[in-house]
This record gives C-alpha cells, structure tokens and sequence, in this order.
C-alpha cells in the first residue's frame, strides 16, 4: 500500500505541475486504514504544496526579484491565488474523484 500511495504523489503532483502557473508541487496522500483482503478503503486526506510562478514558466530567464508588499487580503494577488487553489483543487477532484473536503492547497508566492 505503500507503494500504491506514494505512486499517486507522484502522479498527483505531475498532474498539478501541468498548471502554466505552477513551479513545482509536491503532494502527500494519507490513505485509509486497510480492510480486509490488503485493499485500502480510499484516500483519506491529500495535502499539496505548490510554488506559484508569475505565468512564465520555462522561458529559462530568471526574472529580478520584486519588491515586497502587504496588501488587504481582497487583493489582486490574493484572488490570483485563491483562483489557482481553486483550479488545483477541480483538478484533483475531477480527474481522481475526490472530495474537494478532503484535499488541503498550500501555495507558495513566487
């Protein structure tokens, strides 16, 4: 089972990575107690971090650091963000048929 759940981390976070908005995305799936048999009940929780891009990834220019600001929670950025969470978040649910409760988004600012 251990090897069943740490294949789907990696399928997940491959999948995640398909995002233009996303650098890179790591992923840890908690899978339910095994019941009889050797057969694992489902996935118990997914949790995934990911580090956001600015929208150009792979163009192998490093872009120069931003100048760093605090803004109201209701920003553009902030809805930027909350967007890509919401984008992972379909992603996983539609294509492995999980609970959205169930999946837990952290991202990373670029």
């Amino acid at each position: 089972m251990e090897i069943y759940g740490e294949n789907l981390e990696q399928q997940m976070a491959a999948l995640i990575g398909l995002i233009p908005e996303i650098e890179w995305a790591e992923v840890d799936v908690k899978l339910k107690p095994i019941k009889s048999f050797g057969i694992a009940d489902g996935i118990e929780e997914v949790i995934v971090e990911v580090q956001a891009t600015d929208g150009n990834k792979g163009d192998g220019v490093v872009s120069p650091v931003k100048p760093i600001e605090i803004k109201e929670k209701k920003s553009k950025e902030y809805g930027q963000y909350e967007y890509l969470k919401k984008k992972i978040l379909n992603c996983l649910s539609d294509f492995y048929g999980i609970d959205k409760k169930l999946i837990k988004v952290s991202l990373i600012n670029p």
